[in-house]
């Protein structure tokens, strides 16, 4: 097991203490992280420079994206054990922050990203529908979407809107509810490695 100590710089006088898990900023991933591992009986420290749902980073406001759709070959499998992680979470807090819909991506027939995407479907087991006219892509989305000429389209329904603020308080409240300890308004400011005495850290931080 790999531990971790904070300590402070200034600010309260608390002491040393060892965590199992220390995560540095409480987005949505950091949060996350914290919940998971927490609910795993790790001794989690979640440190946030600012206010907790603060609107200073990409984790805020009322809508985020979500899809399989990626050039990369990683990136499909990850969204797949990303939805069953979303719906265990939201299952668990009572309460939704994600909007399942289908996703549509458009693009020139000869851009390789959109290539690549369509091609990451199949063995990923991605359900796909590839469209390169204009009548079928309106048939489908109600006549919503033309397609320039020599551009193609991909369907999924593997796409879906997070609302990240809602998202964020309920992974922290998560992550509490499992006996995580978070701390806002904290700036680390050193982290400074043990190895090889041991494995771990000394991570330094000041209050604001």
């Amino acid at each position: 097991m790999v531990s971790s100590e904070w300590k402070e710089t200034r600010g309260e006088p608390s002491g040393d203490k060892l965590f199992d898990l220390i995560i540095v900023g409480a987005g949505i991933m950091g949060s996350a992280t914290a919940y998971e591992a927490a609910k795993l009986g790790k001794k989690v420290l979640l440190f946030e420079q600012f206010d907790l749902l603060h609107c200073l980073g990409s984790s805020h406001g009322e809508s985020c994206t979500i899809r399989a759709t990626y050039p990369e070959s990683y990136y499909p499998p990850m969204v797949l054990e990303s939805f069953r992680l979303w719906e265990s979470a939201q299952s668990a807090a009572g309460y939704r922050v994600l909007v399942p819909t289908p996703q549509l991506d458009l693009g020139p027939g000869n851009n390789l990203s959109l290539q690549f995407s369509i091609r990451n479907c199949g063995p990923n087991f991605v359900d796909a529908r590839v469209f390169d006219s204009n009548p079928r892509l309106s048939e489908e989305f109600s006549g919503a979407f033309r397609l320039p000429e020599g551009w193609l389209a991909v369907s999924t329904p593997l796409g879906g809107v997070i609302k990240p603020t809602k998202a964020v308080a309920m992974f922290q409240s998560l992550a509490l509810h499992h006996g995580a300890v978070i701390k806002d308004r904290t700036q680390v400011v050193s982290i400074e490695p043990r190895y090889p005495q041991s494995r771990g850290s000394n991570i330094h931080r000041r209050r604001w």
